[in-house]
């Protein structure tokens, strides 16, 4: 038996517990393109604070939902209001209903979203 042949058949070891390895976000949002690298970004950055904040955002930003620039807190959160269904939410009671499960994380979320701003400023700054 040849090397290769031994080490292919060895299962991949889990991730330390706590490491930044252990779970890879997607944006399955795909009517939104020019901000998945934010989105991405952000996932990275709640994913720090808390996991499960980070897969809310996960489900918000797949039924529809776009990052906007805002002064108070760097970024909002806007959903994407569709009465058909197909790039986003039906209604704006809709998305309320699933908005309600971040209200425990409002701290984390708000300080997400003023780092993500500061990533976003950092980023086309050394761009220039």
């Amino acid at each position: 038996m040849e090397i290769y042949d031994y080490v292919q058949k060895q299962p991949t070891p889990p991730p330390p517990i706590g490491s930044d390895l252990g779970y890879s976000y997607k944006d399955s949002y795909e009517f939104s393109p020019n901000d998945s690298w934010l989105w991405l970004e952000l996932f990275i950055i709640t994913d720090r604070y808390n996991r499960e904040l980070a897969k809310q955002l996960e489900i918000i930003r797949a039924t529809g939902a776009i990052l906007v620039i805002s002064n108070q807190h760097g970024f909002a959160i806007q959903p994407v209001i569709d009465p058909a269904s197909k790039k986003g939410w039906t209604c704006v009671e809709q998305y309320n209903a699933e908005r309600k499960y971040l209200f425990p994380y409002s701290n984390m979320l708000i300080e997400s979203l003023k780092q993500l701003r500061a990533f976003y400023e950092n980023y086309f700054n050394t761009r220039k």
